[in-house]
C-alpha cells in the first residue's frame, strides 16, 4: 500500500504514513499523549482543541467510539497521528474510530513511528507541524510548518444550567467558569450533589445572576498568559470556595501575581505520578497541559499542595485566606485513574463549611 500522507515538522523532519481520514492540510502545535487507554476521551478533550495529537500507544481504535463517553461534542484535537488504526472493534453498538473521524473531517495518519515522533517533540520547547492527507507537497508542508504562528481564541458561549434548578438549596450551586470543560468534570460535580451552572469566561457579569456556593475555574486550551483575568478577580471577590482545574489552576496562579511558563513538551497522559505533599502520599493522575506555574513566584499566602514526580513542577496549591484549591490535572480521572477524586470531596466540604458559617 502506497503511503499517501505526510507530517512535516518545523525542524525539517518528514514522516510518511497512510491517510485514514482525509481533510484539508492543517498546521498546528504537535503534542503527544502516553495514555494506553481512553483514546476517545482524548479525542474529545477540549484542552486539546487546535492541536495535533500523536498517540505513543501503538494500537488505537480497538473499542470503537461510544457517544456516551465523549467529553465534548464539538472540540478536541484538529488532527490525529497513530501507529496502527484498528479496522474493527468488539463493543456494540459503538461506531468505528475511522468513521467517527471521517464524519468530522479530522485528518488521521497511521503507519507512523509515533515513539520516534515523540522523541522529536521532546527534544524541543515546542513543535509545530503541517499534516497533509491529500495533494502532498513536501516543500509547501515544510514552509507552512516553519511559518506557523499559533492563534487560539476562546469560544463565545452562553450561560446555562446543566442539571436542576440552581435555587434548590438541598444541594450546592456551583458556577463553572467555562474555558472548555470536560463532561466528566460536570458529571462528577453532579454526583457530589452540586447544581452545575455553566458561565462563559468571556462574560464576567454573567456570574452575578447566581448565588453560588462555590466556583470552578475549568480546564481548557490555550496559553493562560494571553487570557483576561477579570472574571477570575470577580470570582475571588465573592469570598466563597474556588476550585481551579488545569488551565484554571494556572489562571488562579496568574491572578495572585505568580508566573506561568511554557513547558518543554507538556504533560499528556493518564499515568503521571504526583505527590500530595499535605497527605504525604503518591497518586497517579490524568494530565493534559503545556504550561506550568513557577512555584517561587507564588505569594506567601499560597502553599504548594501537589508536585509532579516527573519534573517537580507545581501540580496544585491552596490559599486558605481566599478558600482556593487548585489541581493541575483532571480530578474526575476520565478515562482514569481515579486517585485524585478526593479533591472534589474537599471542595464540597469547603462549601459545606462556608454555608454553615453564614447561618
Amino acid at each position: 500500500m502506497h503511503k499517501d500522507a505526510l507530517i512535516a515538522l518545523d525542524d525539517g523532519s518528514l514522516f510518511y504514513g497512510y491517510a485514514e481520514s482525509k481533510g484539508p492540510f492543517i498546521c498546528s502545535e504537535l503534542v503527544f499523549t502516553t495514555a494506553m487507554t481512553g483514546y476517545q476521551q482524548s479525542l474529545s478533550d477540549p484542552s486539546y482543541e487546535g492541536q495535533i495529537l500523536a498517540f505513543t500507544f501503538p494500537h488505537i481504535g480497538a473499542t470503537g467510539i461510544c457517544e456516551d463517553q465523549l467529553q465534548s461534542r464539538d472540540s478536541g484535537p484538529c488532527g490525529i497521528i497513530v501507529r496502527d488504526l484498528s479496522s474493527s472493534f468488539f463493543l456494540s453498538p459503538n461506531q468505528d474510530l475511522k468513521t467517527y473521524l471521517q464524519k468530522r473531517s479530522i485528518p488521521c495518519i497511521s503507519g507512523i513511528d509515533t515513539r520516534r515522533l515523540a522523541l522529536a517533540i521532546r527534544s524541543k520547547n515546542k513543535t509545530y507541524a503541517c499534516v497533509m492527507t491529500q495533494d502532498i507537497d513536501e516543500r509547501m508542508a515544510l514552509k507552512y510548518a516553519r511559518s506557523y504562528t499559533k492563534v487560539l481564541s476562546q469560544r463565545q458561549k452562553q450561560a446555562y444550567i446543566c442539571n436542576h434548578d440552581y435555587k434548590n438549596k438541598e444541594g450546592f450551586c456551583v458556577v463553572v467558569i467555562d474555558y472548555g470543560i470536560k463532561k466528566g468534570i460536570i458529571e462528577t460535580l453532579s454526583q457530589h450533589g452540586c447544581c452545575v451552572v455553566m458561565v462563559p469566561a468571556s462574560d464576567p457579569r454573567a456570574i452575578e445572576k447566581y448565588e453560588a456556593d462555590g466556583y470552578v475555574i475549568s480546564n481548557g486550551p490555550g496559553d493562560p498568559r494571553n487570557l483576561d483575568l477579570d472574571v477570575i478577580r470577580v470570582v475571588l471577590s465573592r469570598k466563597v470556595p474556588v476550585f481551579g482545574i488545569c488551565l484554571g489552576h494556572q489562571l488562579l496562579a496568574l491572578s495572585y501575581g505568580a508566573k506561568v511558563y511554557k513547558m518543554n513538551h507538556g504533560q499528556h497522559g493518564i499515568n503521571h505520578a504526583v505527590i500530595d505533599i499535605e497527605k504525604n502520599r503518591f497518586i497517579l493522575t490524568s494530565q493534559n497541559h503545556d504550561f506550568a506555574v513557577e512555584d517561587k513566584s507564588l505569594p506567601e499566602s499560597c502553599s504548594v499542595t501537589h508536585r509532579s514526580c516527573v519534573d517537580g513542577s507545581v501540580a496544585g496549591f491552596r490559599s486558605i485566606e481566599d478558600q482556593v484549591i487548585t489541581f493541575q490535572g483532571h480530578p474526575e480521572g476520565e478515562p482514569g485513574p481515579r486517585d485524585i477524586a478526593y479533591i472534589v470531596q474537599e471542595f464540597v466540604s469547603m462549601m459545606r463549611k462556608c454555608r454553615a458559617k453564614k447561618k
